[in-house]
C-alpha cells in the first residue's frame, strides 16, 4: 500500500509518502508559494523512491484549517490526481496530521494573524476541544483548563505518526464538491460585507 499525504495549510509545503511500513516525509517554509513548488516536490519525493504518481494507492489531503491559497492549491492538486487515476482520497485536520506525533497533551494551532489562531486540544487521538477559531488568550485560558502545553505549529515543530493519523481519516466520497475547512472569512469577504454595510 503506497499513500501520498500532503499539507499546505502553513507556511510549511508538508509531504509524506508512505510505503508500506517505511515512511518517507519533506517538509520545507515555503512561505505562501505553494502553487510555484508543489507539483515539483510531489514529483521529486516520489522519484527519489523510483514510484509514479500512478503507483500512489490513496491520497490523503490536510484539509485545513490554515492559509486560504495553501489550502486551495493542495487540493486542486490532489483532485486532479483522483480525477485522473480514480483512486481513493482521504481528508484529515491540518491540525491533527501536522502534530500528530506528539504524545502529550496540547493546543495546537495555526497562526491565523491579528493575535488569533487556529486551534484543536487533543491528547495522543482523543479530542478534548473541537476545532475552533479564537485569540491567543482564548487559547491560553482552555490550554489552561486542559492542562495542556501550546505548540504553534511552525518548520521546526511538526511531527508526524502515520498510526494518529490513520484513526483520524474520513474518505470523500465526492472530490468535486469537498472544499477546504477555512473556519473563517477571507479577508476580501470581509472587506465586501464591510463595504456592503456603508450602503
Amino acid at each position: 500500500m503506497k499513500t501520498l499525504i500532503c499539507d499546505t495549510s502553513t507556511e510549511t509545503m508538508f509531504l509524506v509518502l508512505v510505503d508500506n511500513k517505511s515512511i518517507y516525509s519533506s517538509k520545507e517554509y515555503i512561505k505562501l508559494e505553494h502553487g510555484k513548488f508543489l507539483i515539483n516536490k510531489i514529483d521529486n519525493l516520489l522519484s527519489s523512491k523510483g514510484i509514479s504518481i500512478s503507483e500512489i494507492d490513496r491520497f490523503i489531503i490536510g484539509i485545513g484549517p490554515g492559509s486560504y491559497t495553501g489550502l486551495r492549491i493542495s487540493l486542486m492538486a490532489f483532485k486532479m490526481f483522483v480525477f485522473s487515476l480514480n483512486k481513493p482520497i482521504y481528508r484529515i485536520s491540518s491540525l491533527i496530521l501536522l502534530t500528530s506525533g506528539y504524545t502529550n497533551c496540547i493546543a495546537a494551532n495555526i497562526n491565523a494573524r491579528r493575535n488569533c489562531c487556529f486551534a484543536i486540544i487533543r491528547n495522543k487521538d482523543k479530542i478534548l476541544y473541537n476545532e475552533t477559531y479564537c485569540t491567543y488568550d482564548e487559547l491560553e485560558d482552555l490550554s489552561k483548563e486542559h492542562k495542556a502545553k501550546i505548540i504553534t505549529i511552525n518548520n521546526e515543530n511538526i511531527r508526524f505518526d502515520i498510526n494518529i493519523v490513520e484513526k483520524n481519516l474520513f474518505l470523500i466520497e465526492d472530490i468535486s464538491h469537498v472544499t477546504p475547512n477555512y473556519m473563517r472569512k477571507t479577508e476580501a469577504e470581509e472587506k465586501n460585507e464591510s463595504n456592503k454595510k456603508l450602503f
